[in-house]
């Protein structure tokens, strides 16, 4: 499990107790954030408090490492989770204020993760909330009658998932849900590694001790006398296997005061196993129990592929098994846990099944957890595909002939490439730069260059000889204390390594050479793959971890400081989860190197990217008060070869050609909030001001190729995107307000690259829009208040509720004969334009002809609550800012096209907001 602790794995775990106390004293003193100034002050005044409880402990070194482990914890944040969940009852944390729920596990739970993990607490404390959260979520056990959940929880790859997940079941466990059942990923050594979390993190005991009496984790921390905290129903050593409780006569008591707990891999036999167990217990029929399904990796084989893949809706085997293990009760909760989420929302909500009943679309609830600031993810590595970020990086250029893309499982490997020799060169130094910081954690390296086993067994020997090699030097010529210049040729390497990869690591080499010995004594080359999938111990090493497809899924590295990661993957989701160096590295976040090929760091760029653009659609779509059912997801593809997810896990999509060719998109209506008008109105002044810098020399006034307005020609589409993304739109049109900046941005058509912008004026006042920008006098519209009770909008009526007078555009450029009107003028409009409408509102509202008494006074009223929501919202503004986008050609035609998967509701939202046409669509991945 990947710690959200500052720096848990750089402190020895007898300082943990003393670290987690200075912190408890910082924040009781102080609180959070607190001044830094004043957590210095009480760091220091502390150490007699500390050194009088545990004199033989803390030497001056050990006071350093819990004074700076204190600092890092204090200053990590997290942001809230966002929530897609408009439809539910509040029940768990009114239940826990009122005594009716006790959290004694949790509780438990809460000092095992202060204590022996050392989270940070503002870390602990967003947990905290999150897990109420989910939890109540989740359903009330102890609502009588027939009741199901089903929901999503989103979080980053390697970010403490694992972590969050216990801490929601120690919490569901405490509410009264007394079946769990854990599902991890397909691997024995991932269920393995998820049965000792849960071990640790809720039973309490070691399962992997034959008399189970080891007390481990929240066992150490008990907060009630001989409290039971569960009957575990799988052991570190063995799935769940029905004759084992046959035999021992195992029986579910209803009435017991601990739940039953099962971590069981996602394998049809496991999980026909537990079907067939729980049937016999209760006689074949339905039972009442309250029932709790944790779906780890839920993108993983979970989803029904059968769709996608043959048009038969019938479930794919372990889609089938986990929905007959939730029917077999009347009450259960489905909650599905992943990183990677696309194929989950891709599931067709509308998925019915006579014998197994819904499909595991979330239809209840979308849960995204934030990652704390500690948190190393793929922006820290790879940047946006806008701001690229490469210090950490090193591009593989000499791979293809060793490790050819889409080599068949027969490859013959006879060397390694120099890269990979010199990321094992760096390994070895990075991890002497770390024992030299005092840094005891684990140290890791991975190697993943193919998925086929004979491949990864070939790379194994090879890297085997070359760490071989480098080890031997060290232990003969390298013996501490060293001295004089180096003579061998592997210290000349890893020297040079030094220089080249680690001079800014605020170290000397003579330093760092003393400590290579220790670097590599006990650290291992290990074959990490499904041939060796069985681990007999959860023991942390220090190694170089050789594998494929088997460390991309949950499998934790710990301590991982060098990854070579050289491989062609065909789906977002998949690529995401191989980056096994995401995660939390602790005082050793700078010596941290990724060997990649520049192309796949550009797809991590590009899905790093659309993940976020999920995570805004998701707070969007909760904005507006949508249910996940409702949720038209849009993800932009890859232009080249990279799927969104594996055609196998897309079970109801759509790819999309939209193309803006011949599209007028105009913001006919603006929310009614201050912060909005104010936003808008920045927004369009930084976009001119800008302009003007890219174009010095030239005046707004200047009037170029016939343009009837003040204006410039010549004008990037980044700028134009730029201020798209920095405007905002009515929420109600969700696709576009999202990704329209992203679909100019993303044009790479010649005709799409320069634009013209004018400024519309009109007959209303005087405007100073930027420094040296004046618009005489500004356009005056017929605006409209509404709302509804929850969102308010300024609507810009006009005729046909339009912002643009139909020949509007035909003044942008000069063109012969009379005025062009719309639509007929974007087949000659020579460049993609924008037009800037700084509006001076008319609230005036005219009563109908013939018009009542009543008519008027309506129209009256009407436009006194306009003027009043205007001055409210106005505030300093004196325009409603409002856009107009043209985009040359016929609607329809294939220039300015951006391809996008959709899911059901999206597609039908591009129809009614785009009219998208039969030659539109166009199914890409079958």
């Amino acid at each position: 499990m990947s710690n959200p602790a500052a720096a848990v794995s750089s402190v020895p775990p007898n300082l943990l107790p003393k670290v987690a106390l200075l912190v408890q004293t910082i924040v009781t003193k102080h609180g959070l954030p607190a001044p830094v100034e004043a957590v210095e002050e009480t760091i220091q005044s502390s150490r007699a408090f500390l050194q009088g409880l545990f004199p033989e402990e803390i030497d001056d070194d050990s006071y350093k490492l819990i004074a700076n482990e204190a600092m890092k914890q204090i200053v990590v944040d997290i942001a809230p989770p966002i929530v897609l969940a408009p439809d539910f009852e509040p029940w768990f944390k009114d239940a826990v204020a009122s005594g009716e729920i006790r959290l004694e596990r949790w509780y438990s739970y809460k000092q095992f993760l202060t204590v022996d993990k050392g989270f940070a607490p503002k870390v602990l404390d967003a947990l905290d909330q999150a897990s109420s959260e989910v939890v109540d979520l989740l359903g009330d056990p102890n609502l009588d009658g027939a009741w199901k959940r089903r929901g999503l929880v989103i979080g980053d790859v390697q970010s403490g998932k694992t972590a969050t997940y216990i801490g929601i079941v120690n919490k569901a466990a405490d509410a009264g849900y007394k079946l769990v059942v854990l599902l991890t990923g397909a691997t024995e050594s991932l269920r393995q590694q998820t049965q000792y979390r849960v071990d640790e993190g809720f039973l309490g005991k070691d399962s992997s001790v034959v008399k189970h009496d080891k007390i481990i984790g929240v066992g150490k921390h008990p907060t009630q006398t001989k409290f039971l905290r569960g009957q575990g129903m799988t052991t570190h050593a063995k799935d769940f296997v029905t004759a084992s409780f046959t035999g021992q006569a195992v029986t579910i008591d209803p009435n017991a005061d601990h739940p039953y707990v099962f971590v069981v891999k996602k394998n049809l036999k496991p999980l026909e196993n537990i079907i067939a167990w729980l049937q016999g217990q209760f006689s074949g029929g339905k039972f009442d129990i309250p029932m709790l399904v944790v779906d780890d990796e839920s993108d993983y084989a979970s989803v029904n592929t059968n769709y996608r893949t043959t048009g038969d809706k019938s479930p794919t085997a372990i889609n089938s098994r986990i929905r007959e293990l939730l029917d077999l009760t009347t009450r259960s909760s489905y909650m599905a846990f992943t990183a990677t989420p696309f194929a989950n929302v891709f599931i067709d909500h509308e998925s019915y099944d006579d014998a197994l009943k819904d499909d595991l679309f979330p239809h209840h609830y979308i849960f995204a957890l934030s990652s704390p600031t500690n948190y190393v993810g793929s922006k820290n590595y790879f940047g946006t595909s806008d701001e690229k970020l490469v210090s950490n990086l090193v591009d593989i250029t000499d791979a293809h002939e060793d490790f050819p893309p889409r080599h068949k499982s027969h490859l013959s490997v006879s060397f390694l490439p120099e890269s990979l020799n010199q990321a094992i060169h760096a390994f070895v130094v990075a991890s002497a730069i770390r024992l030299a910081r005092g840094d005891k954690g684990a140290r890791s390296m991975l190697v993943n260059v193919s998925r086929f086993k004979h491949v990864q067994s070939q790379v194994y020997d090879l890297v085997s000889l070359e760490y071989a090699r480098v080890k031997n030097a060290i232990e003969i010529h390298a013996q501490p204390p060293t001295t004089g210049p180096d003579t061998h040729e592997v210290l000349k390497q890893l020297a040079a390594t030094f220089e080249t990869r680690f001079a800014d690591s605020q170290t000397s080499w003579p330093v760092v050479r003393d400590k290579l010995l220790a670097a590599v004594i006990d650290t291992t080359v290990e074959l990490v793959n499904s041939s060796r999938d069985k681990r007999s111990d959860d023991k942390v090493r220090n190694m170089i971890a050789v594998g494929g497809d088997v460390l991309s899924r949950g499998l934790t590295v710990e301590g991982l400081t060098v990854s070579y990661f050289y491989r062609v993957v065909g789906a977002a989701d998949t690529l995401l989860q191989m980056a096994r160096w995401f995660g939390y590295r602790p005082g050793y976040e700078d010596l941290v190197r990724v060997w990649i090929s520049p192309d796949v760091a550009d797809q991590f760029r590009f899905v790093s990217d659309v993940s976020e653009e999920l995570r805004v659609q998701i707070g969007e779509m909760r904005e507006l008060g949508k249910t996940p059912e409702d949720f038209g997801l849009m993800v932009r593809k890859h232009p080249e070869t990279l799927a969104i997810t594996a055609k196998k896990g897309v079970s109801e999509s759509r790819s999309m050609v939209i193309s803006l060719s011949g599209r007028r998109i105009e913001t006919i209506r603006i929310p009614a909030n201050a912060d909005v008008v104010a936003g808008n109105q920045r927004a369009v002044r930084d976009f001119l001001i800008a302009v003007d810098a890219d174009t010095s020399g030239s005046d707004w006034n200047e009037r170029p190729n016939g343009l009837d307005y003040m204006g410039k020609v010549g004008i990037s589409k980044d700028r134009i995107a730029d201020l798209l993304k920095a405007f905002t739109y009515d929420r109600g049109n969700l696709i576009l307000a999202n990704s329209l900046h992203k679909l100019i941005r993303d044009q790479r058509s010649p005709a799409f690259q320069d634009w013209t912008v004018g400024i519309v004026s009109g007959t209303g006042d005087k405007l100073k829009l930027a420094p040296g920008v004046v618009l005489p006098r500004m356009p005056k519209r017929a605006v409209r208040y509404s709302t509804d009770g929850t969102n308010a909008t300024f609507r810009v009526s006009g005729s046909s509720a339009r912002l643009a007078g139909s020949t509007d555009l035909a003044k942008t450029y000069d063109h012969k004969g009379g005025d062009l009107v719309e639509p007929g003028v974007y087949r000659e409009l020579p460049h993609p334009t924008l037009l800037i409408y700084p509006l001076e509102p008319n609230w005036e509202v005219k009563p109908p002809e013939p018009a009542t008494d009543a008519d008027r006074a309506a129209a009256v009223e009407e436009e006194a609550t306009a003027r009043t929501a205007w001055e409210e919202a106005a505030g300093d503004s004196k325009a409603l800012m409002a856009l107009k986008i043209a985009i040359p050609g016929e609607p329809g035609s294939k220039s300015g096209d951006v391809v996008y998967l959709l899911n059901g509701p999206a597609i039908e939202e591009f129809r009614q907001d785009f009219e998208v046409s039969a030659d539109d669509r166009e199914d890409l991945d079958e």
